[in-house]
């Protein structure tokens, strides 16, 4: 089999323990299949949870799709990109090759009928993983959207594929109509006709009532909202945003070379140019966007602008998680620093990704910052231990407790509230539990892999564990548990780790 199915993916750029340490009252393995039962493991899916798993294994030239350990169907070809698991591990789709058809199947059924293509090779849920539609194609000419297996109207061509609502009780798409116009599609309804409608803009809003995107007409642009048109004007760059209550949606537009932020349909101040799109803060009271004007760049903050600075990251704008805060990446000259409440940061060289991160309680801030060759995070200001690498910050609930994985050399470590681990030579994601005492992740060193609650191995050994899989626990109030998704000798597990009850 393919072993890289079976591993994350190498860090990228861009110990604490608990007040008892965690106390293991069980460990529980259900099997989800033996991939060694097949000459080659072609794709390998998993549920948010880590509680189902599903894979593709090729055998005596036949492909066969294994669910939870039991082996759904038998095909002579499986997409095997098309391969998902619905959210919440309900349901199971992928795509056949049946002659010169094509055939979705989901749950081990074949839905709707076999097609000349379906559109991305991709089957799309929707949120709460209850639907499912895709485009297809029954010949050169005939594209549609099939949505739970039925299909809807022939166009000549279906551009983009199918969204869904939040609520998932509402789909839209856009197509190419006879005429070569263009419209956006909403729950099988055709609206208003243009020249071209970007798929890529197709927006919901977060209550799912609203729907906003950006049409072309007499080469100008429009942002259309909830079926209205803005002005027609020369240039927008961005799609039209919702604000967290639904309430607000802003864009940036532009005309004769200058541009603006619209906010609910009032024009903003006029400057040279936009980096990046708007950023409402959580409660929806206060939008950002970063503008260019005389050389230099600013922060509106409600249509104020900020201070000004030779270079701001557009994409780097965060607010608190209490909306009282914005912070974001500046810099003039060769130092860069971050823009806390108004006020810069020490200076770097660069503010690197994973990008800046609010502690729950929205107290506390950090970020990756790098100097010469060596990158740190940044905590309440204060630079922590160098390293070659730095990804996956997070806090716990509690704003007590950071941690992130890093690279010494070549090798991974976990860094705990500034404390690492001894390296390892491969490590997933780290999570912490609901209630912020204890945390889990698993790691691999030489030929053998672990699971570590609180930096404390369990002694259950393991092969290796579903790539890009991460610790999961319960919700409150009993997150007294933590499930993942291993390997041993090819047979995939599911692993419930059951922690002593604190008394």
């Amino acid at each position: 089999m393919n072993p890289r199915l079976l591993m994350p993916m190498t860090l990228i750029l861009f110990g604490f323990a608990s007040p008892l340490g965690a106390q293991i009252a069980n460990v529980a393995e259900t099997p989800f299949g033996s991939t060694g039962d097949y000459d080659q493991v072609k794709a390998i899916t998993f549920s948010e949870d880590s509680r189902h798993v599903a894979f593709l294994g090729l055998k005596d030239q036949k492909q066969i799709v294994v669910s939870d350990g039991k082996i759904v169907g038998t095909y002579d070809w499986v997409v095997p990109d098309s391969l998902i698991l619905s959210p919440f591990g309900k349901h199971l789709a992928y795509l056949i090759q049946e002659g010169n058809d094509m055939a979705a199947v989901v749950d081990g059924k074949i839905v709707g009928k076999g097609y000349f293509l379906i559109g991305g090779n991709r089957i799309y849920f929707s949120p709460d993983g209850d639907h499912f539609a895709y485009s297809a194609k029954s010949d050169e000419k005939a594209f549609f959207i099939v949505r739970d297996g039925t299909p809807g109207k022939t166009y000549p061509s279906a551009a983009g594929a199918p969204l869904f609502s939040p609520d998932g009780l509402h789909t839209a798409y856009t197509v190419v109509l006879p005429s070569g116009k263009m419209c956006a599609v909403l729950d099988d309804k055709e609206q208003k006709n243009y020249d071209g409608v970007a798929p890529a803009t197709l927006e919901f809003s977060p209550d799912s009532k609203r729907l906003a995107y950006t049409a072309v007409q007499d080469h100008k642009y429009i942002a259309v909202i909830d079926g209205q048109e803005s002005q027609p004007l020369e240039a927008m760059w961005f799609t039209p945003t919702f604000s967290p209550d639904s309430k607000h949606i802003a864009y940036i537009t532009g005309q004769n070379k200058q541009f603006f932020l619209v906010l609910d349909g009032k024009e903003g101040q006029h400057y040279d140019a936009f980096d990046g799109g708007v950023v409402f803060s959580p409660d929806s009271k206060h939008v950002a966007a970063v503008a260019k004007t005389a050389g230099k760049y600013v922060v509106l903050l409600d249509g104020v602008a900020q201070q000004p600075f030779e270079q701001i990251a557009g994409d780097s704008l965060r607010f608190s998680p209490d909306s009282s805060r914005l912070a974001y990446a500046a810099g003039n000259g060769n130092e860069r620093f971050v823009i806390l409440d108004g006020k810069p940061q020490p200076p770097f060289d660069h503010i690197a990704r994973p990008g800046l991160l609010f502690s729950p309680d929205s107290k506390r801030l950090v970020y990756a910052a790098v100097k010469g060759q060596k990158i740190m995070v940044v905590t309440d200001g204060v630079a922590g231990p160098e390293y070659s690498n730095v990804v996956d910050m997070v806090f716990s609930a509690d704003s007590k407790h950071l941690a992130y994985r890093a690279l010494t050399g070549q090798q991974p470590v976990v860094v705990m509230d500034g404390k690492p681990t001894e390296p390892f030579d491969i490590l997933t994601a780290l999570t912490f539990s609901p209630d912020s005492n204890h945390f889990a992740y698993a790691a691999l060193r030489g030929s053998t892999a672990k699971i570590y609650v609180d930096n404390t191995p369990l002694s259950n050994p393991y092969t290796a564990w579903v790539r890009d899989s991460r610790p999961i626990w319960p919700p409150l109030p009993t997150p007294d548990s933590v499930d993942l998704l291993m390997a041993r000798d090819r047979t995939l597990l599911q692993v419930h780790v059951q922690l002593q009850k604190s008394k």
